[in-house]
């Protein structure tokens, strides 16, 4: 990955591959996250409310800075391992049908959802 981006607030970021060529390495479908778990358990029936901001990388060396839409957020009960094989189901909480193609700003994405599970981790990525 590369890419030059001040910090969208405070003084770090971090970078995934939303979504790769499937000619770079002969597959398809390859797709990073980023997640953790939350503090506490989402509360069930309670509406939450989502932000964060992406921008899209301008280098790479594998042809990895492809513009995407459908970034956004999942909500999950279960530990992921470090590859997660099935895939990640394809459904986000909130995302953005915007194809991020700025590579010199962030881009907000935003929306609420209500919780209809007691979530406890948290997943960035293209859903």
């Amino acid at each position: 990955m590369g890419g030059i981006q001040n910090a969208a607030s405070g003084n770090a970021y971090c970078g995934f591959i939303a979504y790769m060529n499937p000619s770079v390495l002969g597959t398809g479908n390859v797709r990073e996250y980023i997640g953790t778990q939350l503090i506490s358990p989402l509360v069930i029936g309670k509406k939450y409310y989502v932000s964060f901001k992406v921008s899209l990388a301008e280098g790479s060396c594998f042809d990895f800075n492809i513009a995407c839409n459908k970034l956004g957020v999942r909500f999950i009960t279960y530990n992921l391992p470090y590859l997660s094989l099935p895939a990640v189901p394809n459904a986000a909480h909130v995302f953005t049908n915007t194809i991020i193609s700025d590579t010199s700003n962030w881009v907000k994405v935003q929306g609420s959802f209500i919780a209809d599970s007691a979530y406890n981790r948290i997943l960035c990525g293209n859903f």
